[in-house]
This record gives structure tokens, C-alpha cells and sequence, in this order.
């Protein structure tokens, strides 16, 4: 469980213009402020299969994870389809599912949200 006070309410925000631009929850800043550590990870679409069948590699993706429980508090991304990527990450933060929870859940392959089983390590 997230400690006493943790924010949680989650907003999300969307760009359409090229590159899609989606967010949702926290951003590091934020958490850093907040609690001066956070285990951030970001990736490149260059990793993601997907992306590179579709030739477009174009794109980065970050994950705001609480350090000490694992649960994902934010996803921000830049890139093709971003989207369609961020309904998962909401369904993630919603439920407050844990990068784990990520992992082992089963991805369509391939996929572009794939991306997010990616960050977890």
C-alpha cells in the first residue's frame, strides 16, 4: 500500500498533433518533490518491436514508480499511438497495480503497449 498521504488522484491529458503526447498521474517532479527519491524509468520506443515493424521508432516512454511498494503512480509518453498506450497505464494506476503486476500480465505481441512491461526493471 502507498504511504500515509501518497497522492493518488490520477488526471490524464492528451495531444494529438504529431507526436502523440499522453499522460497520466504523477510526473517525477512531483514525486520528487514530494518525497525527494523515485524510482523512474523511461524507454525508447527503439526496444518495442512494434514500433520498429510500423518504422517508426520515434517516441520515449516514463514510468513514475513508488520505490519502496512498486506501484505505478505516473506514465508519460511521446510517440506514435501514445494514445492508445495510455489506457493501460490509466487501468494500472486505477488499480494501483505494481510494476509485477505489469510484467506478468499478458501482452499481445506485438503491440505497442508492450512498451510498459518494458520499464520494470
Amino acid at each position: 500500500m502507498p504511504e500515509e498521504g501518497l497522492i493518488t488522484t490520477s488526471y490524464q491529458g492528451l495531444c494529438l498533433p504529431p507526436p502523440e503526447l499522453a499522460t497520466v498521474g504523477l510526473t517525477e517532479e512531483e514525486f520528487v518533490k514530494k518525497y525527494n527519491v523515485c524510482l523512474c524509468r523511461t524507454i525508447s520506443f527503439e526496444h518495442v518491436e512494434r514500433a520498429a515493424l510500423m518504422k517508426d521508432t520515434r517516441g520515449l516512454v516514463t514510468m513514475v514508480i513508488h520505490p519502496q511498494t512498486k506501484e505505478v503512480v505516473g506514465v508519460h509518453i511521446v510517440g506514435p499511438r501514445a494514445s492508445e498506450i495510455i489506457t493501460t497505464a490509466t487501468y494500472a494506476i486505477k488499480n494501483k497495480m505494481t510494476i509485477y503486476d505489469i510484467r506478468d500480465t499478458v501482452h499481445v505481441f506485438p503491440t505497442l503497449s508492450e512498451v510498459l512491461k518494458f520499464l520494470k526493471s
